[in-house]
């Protein structure tokens, strides 16, 4: 946002006064209140789904959004130029105990704790704008169906929760689904006795 000061003519004690105008709008000035604000979103997984077996998992990425729009002299007071911890929670038909692990990516900093939710958070460091959660599925011998992993960013006291133009705190990008496809056979016996008094 804008603040603009212009000095007009009048009069004082000492009798009156013009304002300068040489040159011309010298007797006006801008100055910017910088909004500190910051959005995060999730997208992904890529792939959006992954056998038990893998290879590999589920890669879920968080983008930090800056408010601040990039022709403004923020100066220093852009929040992508500070840290940040931001806040998941995990839920979804897969346990967070026994059917995948959590794991972060490179140059990603992050805590989860299984529960009741499973939680998390992810750090942004100075001048990082994207982090990425790993969900890898544990290959079991148990027939199941498939089952998804929902990963929701959560407010926190820093950020905001979606796009700018999204709702406070309920956007849809902030939610992000992934599905774990079972690969374990399930067999069903069944006997038939030919004749029905046997």
């Amino acid at each position: 946002e804008t603040v603009i000061v212009a000095t007009t003519g009048g009069t004082g004690a000492v009798g009156s006064y013009n304002q300068d105008v040489s040159p011309a709008g010298n007797n006006v000035e801008t100055g910017w209140i910088n909004d500190d604000d910051q959005d995060i979103t999730i997208t992904g997984p890529t792939p959006a789904s992954l056998s038990e077996a893998g290879p590999g998992g589920m890669v879920f990425n968080v983008n930090r959004i800056s408010d601040v729009p990039p022709s403004i002299p923020f100066g220093d007071d852009d929040p992508v130029l500070h840290p940040v911890t931001v806040n998941f929670e995990v839920a979804g038909t897969a346990g967070c105990t026994g059917d995948y692990n959590i794991t972060f990516g490179s140059g990603t900093t992050g805590t989860f704790t299984p529960g009741a939710p499973c939680t998390g958070t992810i750090t942004f460091n100075a001048l990082d704008n994207l982090g990425t959660i790993i969900v890898t599925p544990i290959n079991d011998a148990a027939p199941e169906n498939h089952e998804t992993v929902i990963i929701t960013i959560t407010p926190g006291a820093l950020y905001g929760v979606g796009n700018p133009s999204d709702p406070p705190n309920t956007p849809a990008n902030a939610v992000a689904t992934g599905t774990i496809l079972n690969d374990d056979l399930r067999v069903n016996v069944q006997i038939y006795a030919p004749d029905p008094s046997s």
